[in-house]
């Protein structure tokens, strides 16, 4: 294997005293995409990974990168065969190994666009030493804004190359999960990616939608997606067979972010108030406490909702005509309003004299 070894196959001193080719890159990135041993692999891509660094060599790596997609997705027809799932995570691999500054939150933009816009952001590391190439690349790609721009098309491009069949809603997830920790904060304009994740994130699966809502909530905040159902599919997401996903605390830890908006309905803060409580009473004993929390949490911030607390339970007519109010005052059909937040008196004996 080390006489194929990437660093072997690029005559990385020749580069540097010349004009880098596309060609030049493309026996190497060819067999690390076709290689076979998943830990040889990973180790040759780390050994390439440095390099990455250097704009002129992740542009021609991308250039190979993105020709190796289309015939990628030219092959789609064959999704049980071996030589599909291989090149699939072999690319995928690769395209992590990419690394460039972070964006800019909304926040620092604010406060640097006037000194330092990140469009002038400019490339100065480059691996040829040829000025002929450096002003060629000038005129192409100088901005680290750019080069972004065109690993976002290449994620695009992936993504629209179907998963292998074996195991499709865990290499879901965790494509997912891969998405919302590395590869968002580095695009320039990560909605090129919505229709992926909210086609996730409709799912039927309700692991599958548990894993996509971190992303979600990065296009709603970032890029103020404006996705009118996202209320009801959070509301649908919180039962009891999410509460068994790995992926439950990413989802939890989102969805109390998420309702710390001052804009949303009492009616809509209620109900999710009331479905919490009642899942706690049915949720395993490791659950029971992030629950709680979340219903506190609710309880605290919107003043308007601990009437509901303190309500008698025992006049059917007043409950049932308040839970019609705060249902034509904002909340929908979908988000129960029959059950009463008295519903926390039989958690709180539950907690006193249960496990």
């Amino acid at each position: 294997s080390s006489t194929k070894n990437p660093s072997n196959l690029l005559n990385w001193q020749q580069i540097q005293q010349s004009v880098p080719r596309r060609a030049d890159f493309e026996d190497p990135i060819g067999w690390l995409i076709s290689c076979q041993d998943e830990e040889e692999q990973t180790a040759l891509v780390s050994e390439l990974q440095p390099y990455l660094a250097y704009s002129d060599v992740s542009l021609m790596c991308m250039q190979v990168l993105d020709a190796e997609l289309r015939k990628l997705a030219t092959s789609s027809n064959k999704l049980e065969s071996i030589n599909y799932r291989i090149r699939h995570a072999n690319i995928e691999r690769l395209l992590l190994a990419f690394n460039f500054p972070k964006r800019l939150t909304r926040q620092d933009r604010l406060l640097l666009q006037k000194t330092q816009p990140e469009s002038d952001s400019r490339c100065h590391s480059f691996w040829s030493k040829q000025s002929e190439f450096y002003s060629q690349l000038q005129k192409k790609l100088m901005s680290i804004s750019q080069l972004r721009k065109q690993y976002g098309k290449l994620w695009r491009r992936y993504l629209d190359c179907p998963l292998p069949v074996s195991n499709k809603s865990k290499q879901l997830c965790s494509l997912l999960v891969l998405l919302n920790d590395r590869v968002l904060g580095l695009l320039t304009n990560a909605m090129q990616l919505a229709d992926f994740i909210m086609s996730a994130f409709e799912s039927n699966n309700v692991e599958v939608g548990m894993a996509a809502t971190p992303c979600v909530f990065h296009l709603v905040f970032n890029y103020s997606l404006d996705y009118g159902p996202l209320f009801d599919r959070l509301y649908q997401l919180v039962s009891l067979s999410g509460l068994m996903s790995p992926y439950r605390g990413r989802f939890y830890r989102q969805l109390d972010l998420i309702l710390t908006a001052t804009n949303i309905s009492t009616a809509r803060i209620a109900a999710f108030a009331k479905r919490l409580a009642s899942l706690c009473l049915l949720a395993p004993c490791y659950c029971q406490p992030m629950l709680i929390g979340l219903v506190l949490n609710l309880l605290r911030r919107h003043k308007k909702c601990q009437y509901l607390v303190h309500r008698q339970a025992e006049d059917d007519e007043d409950v049932k005509e308040a839970n019609e109010k705060l249902n034509g005052s904002g909340g929908s059909n979908e988000f129960s309003m029959s059950i009463s937040l008295t519903k926390l008196k039989p958690l709180r004996l539950d907690i006193r004299y249960g496990s």
